[in-house]
């Protein structure tokens, strides 16, 4: 079996010029058929705060017994959910430094099982759509849902498989709910997830295909999708109840799926910096200009490549769109640090 590769490339970087929001991060996923040895490779760039020093710790297992509660209260949110575990796994995370107003923020890690994340890839529905099912924030109540915060260490302390993740995630959104939106990787030696928190209670999470690559930056990307394929999809139970009731949703272009995820939650085309970052995505990995993918129609998450290489990916990760002509200025670059360049 060929291995999975986990390439995670947390890189905090200062904006220089406030052209993108603060939590500009860029996620990324090469299936195997795409790499030059076979790997399948994942993960993230972040591009947040010169004053987020990033501490990788090993966090060592505990038995908690049966009926255990998983509390976070580090930072602005208070985090509460069941424990399916009698004795968590020992697991590896990268967080912000300790003491940190706003949390830990784990961000990627893998557990004694195998089991690894990428997480932290902020995302927000349309506006016209968050107030069916909104976020359940800790200022409003006594514990909050689940946020950024808490998502690698609730599932890395307790997942045995990428499915068993994703199951967890699931469970803990529709009982307790998330406090914001967001999109995360959760993988094992077999299989790659990625996970779309849209609302307080709603949800999609595909597995990812072997012969796909993905950019996907601060947008939520899932497009078609078939709810009677469990194999390939876990979705909330109202994912699509929610959007018919109050009038946002889209039936699947395809003809065949439930839903289009993108389009009814969070509306046609891409804001231009996320559009922008995955057309230079797919240009460096795939030798291919996308100028398409500022249409508003334009939904398709995945697009191919080969022979994708290690060194790539941390190209990947500083990549400031050379070769390319945007017509227009640019002031940030697909991953950690921003730059300002005209074209």
């Amino acid at each position: 079996m060929k291995k999975l590769m986990l390439t995670m490339l947390s890189v905090v970087g200062m904006m220089l010029f406030v052209a993108l929001p603060a939590k500009a991060c860029t996620s990324y996923y090469v299936g195997k058929d795409c790499t030059k040895d076979g790997t399948t490779m994942y993960g993230r760039t972040e591009d947040y705060s010169p004053k987020k020093d990033k501490v990788y710790k090993v966090i060592q297992p505990k038995k908690v017994g049966k009926n255990a509660t998983f509390k976070d209260e580090t930072g602005a949110t208070t985090f509460q959910a069941p424990i399916k575990v009698e004795t968590t796994y020992r697991y590896t995370i990268c967080r912000d430094s300790e003491g940190a107003e706003d949390g830990y923020f784990g961000e990627f890690g893998t557990n004694t099982k195998g089991v690894s994340m990428s997480a932290t890839t902020s995302a927000s529905v349309a506006k016209t759509v968050g107030k069916f099912d909104p976020y359940i924030d800790a200022y409003e109540s006594k514990v909050g849902g689940i946020t950024e915060e808490n998502l690698a260490d609730y599932v890395l302390c307790q997942a045995s498989s990428a499915r068993e993740g994703v199951e967890l995630l699931a469970d803990v959104i529709d009982t307790v709910g998330a406090g914001e939106g967001d999109g995360l990787f959760i993988a094992d030696q077999n299989e790659v997830w990625y996970f779309e928190i849209l609302t307080g209670h709603n949800y999609c999470a595909i597995k990812m295909p072997s012969d796909k690559a993905a950019i996907i930056p601060n947008c939520f990307v899932i497009s078609d999708v078939d709810l009677s394929d469990k194999a390939n999809v876990v979705a909330s139970p109202n994912l699509v109840k929610l959007a018919k009731n109050n009038g946002f949703y889209v039936a699947a272009q395809d003809g065949k799926g439930d839903i289009n995820v993108k389009l009814s939650y969070s509306g046609k085309g891409y804001a231009a910096h996320n559009a922008d970052r995955i057309r230079g995505g797919q240009y460096l990995l795939s030798g291919q200009d996308n100028t398409g993918i500022y249409d508003a129609d334009y939904q398709d998450p995945f697009f191919t490549c080969k022979n994708v290489t290690v060194e790539k990916m941390y190209e990947l990760a500083g990549y400031r769109y050379e070769g390319m002509n945007f017509g227009r200025n640019i002031s940030y670059r697909i991953g950690s640090r921003s730059s300002y360049f005209p074209d």
